[in-house]
């Protein structure tokens, strides 16, 4: 598996970094820190003398992250890259570019609006990513789940495989699964058999909660479960991904501990 890691060389994107590894390293992974300049468009020389400056001094210090890493855990497979332009396109980009598996991004709580709280670039890969994405708060305890919160509605559901990337942390770290149905009023009630994947070997609970307020439902299960990790499916055309619309995520990334899992 190979994870890219954005990062603006800041604290934020580190704990992304130390999560992600905590997860998944001591197996055959590969830790792609990216860093992107921002282009500039401007046509003068002088701009163009910047953006050299500024891509030079991120290759420094790009560098002395790998060196730093590489020191700290010496068996991880770890490489860096500094490119220039947008932020969300050259992280699809190269995620595409070098067949990343998956993407982990820090975040950070500064406000109630979302494009500060979880910040602008963690909420736009979370609406147009096309790889599983974890978002890392700032204040994330960095250790293995055990308990688990999965979110989904079950309409109209993706592939089995699209479960896999928490399947495989609750199989591989014995982590309680609990998979949250919100049902609206007069719906029908879902059961154990309902569920779209294979549970064999994995310790979980199924809840339903009958709440036309699914957004509610949800967070109110996160605060009061002692959940490490929250995993969501963005299933296209169901409540989850519609509320991925709306400001789900920006509740979800108020509860500033719980790294979110968004699975494609």
């Amino acid at each position: 598996m190979k994870i890219l890691i954005p990062t603006d060389y800041s604290t934020n994107a580190y704990q992304a970094f130390l999560y992600a590894q905590e997860l998944y390293a001591g197996r055959d992974h590969e830790f792609l820190f990216l860093n992107i300049q921002n282009n500039r468009h401007a046509g003068a020389i002088m701009t163009i003398d910047l953006n050299d400056e500024l891509l030079q001094r991120s290759h420094i210090m790009m560098d002395e992250l790998i060196h730093g890493i590489r020191i700290k855990f010496p068996k991880l497979v770890v490489q860096g890259l500094v490119t220039a332009g947008t932020f969300l396109d050259s992280v699809l980009e190269k995620a595409t570019e070098f067949r990343a598996d998956m993407i982990a991004i820090g975040t950070k709580g500064a406000s109630k609006q979302m494009g500060i709280f979880m910040g602008s670039n963690a909420a736009n890969l979370i609406a147009h990513s096309t790889k599983p994405l974890i978002v890392v708060p700032e204040n994330a305890k960095i250790s293995v789940p055990v308990s688990a919160l999965l979110a989904a509605d079950f309409v109209k559901e993706p592939n089995p495989e699209t479960y896999d990337p928490l399947l495989e942390l609750c199989y591989q770290f014995k982590t309680v699964l609990n998979i949250l149905h919100v049902a609206k009023p007069n719906e029908p009630h879902f059961m154990e058999g309902d569920i779209p994947f294979n549970t064999e070997g994995i310790t979980h609970t199924l809840h339903e909660k009958v709440d036309s307020d699914v957004e509610y439902a949800i967070i109110d299960f996160v605060h009061r479960e002692k959940i490490d990790i929250i995993g969501i499916v963005k299933s296209k055309g169901g409540f989850i991904h519609d509320l991925f619309h709306s400001s789900l995520t920006k509740q979800l990334g108020m509860h500033a501990e719980t790294p979110l899992l968004v699975m494609v």
